[in-house]
């Protein structure tokens, strides 16, 4: 009777194994959302002479190219929007975003 109650036991243990076993994840062969797109960041200069360029003798040296070639990501877009000779107020009123 004890080798009976031993073998069902056995076989009990081993057809929940098989049961478990066969209950593992299955891979989800569905439509995968695709990665979202970095952000771009976009760097817009306001400002005067200084911020478009005046004195530097070429544009490429102006200090917002200069600032952006050295501290922003190569896929960052510069936007100079300096206005030789406006003041603050100008700038403010004509370059920034409404």
């Amino acid at each position: 009777m004890r080798r009976l109650l031993a073998a069902r036991s056995i076989a009990g243990l081993m057809l929940a194994g098989l049961t478990l076993s066969a209950c593992g994840a299955i891979a989800n062969t569905g439509a995968q959302p695709s990665p979202t797109a970095p952000t771009r960041l976009v760097y817009a200069a306001i400002g005067a002479s200084e911020t478009y360029g005046i004195g530097a003798g070429d544009a490429r040296r102006a200090w917002p190219q200069v600032f952006s070639d050295a501290v922003l990501p190569r896929s960052a877009v510069l936007h100079n929007f300096g206005i030789p000779g406006a003041t603050t107020a100008q700038a403010l009123r004509d370059e920034v975003p409404a």
